[in-house]
């Protein structure tokens, strides 16, 4: 789904543009805790999550988020997952990424590195493919 926007800047001229789609996923718990870390992981979350995930062209993250999902699911695993893990962790695995991050030097994991403005970046449509889904702690 593309949205098409006329914008008419600060110096009058009218154009348009489409607008990829930007997901934005989060955990939730009915009382309000939105930390990761203290959501129980179980198997619907996580096939929900890989549902998500293949309707993704690529995943944007900050640097804390891509560093604790690296450490958690790039192979090979620290320790053993159970079977309904296995399906997430070869999803996130492949998946293109994007890190947003002004302290870090350089990322792999299958991802780029995304410095400056990010506004400016997510509009650039040579740099981020149809849709990109955003994930947070």
């Amino acid at each position: 789904m593309a949205y098409l926007f006329n914008v008419r800047p600060p110096y009058g001229d009218w154009y348009s543009y489409v607008m990829r789609p930007l997901r934005y996923s989060i955990n939730v718990t009915l009382d309000g805790c939105c930390d990761h870390r203290a959501i129980p992981a179980d198997e619907e979350l996580h096939r929900h999550a890989v549902e998500n995930l293949d309707q993704a062209d690529a995943l944007l993250f900050g640097r804390v988020t891509y560093e604790m999902m690296e450490a958690a699911f790039r192979p090979p695993p620290t320790e053993a997952r159970p079977d309904w893990m296995k399906p997430f962790a070869r999803t996130i695995d492949t998946a293109k990424k994007y890190v947003v991050s002004s302290t870090l030097n350089r990322v792999d994991w299958n991802a780029e590195l995304v410095r400056g403005d990010l506004g400016n970046a997510v509009q650039q449509p040579t740099m981020f493919p149809k849709m990109i889904l955003i994930l947070s702690l």
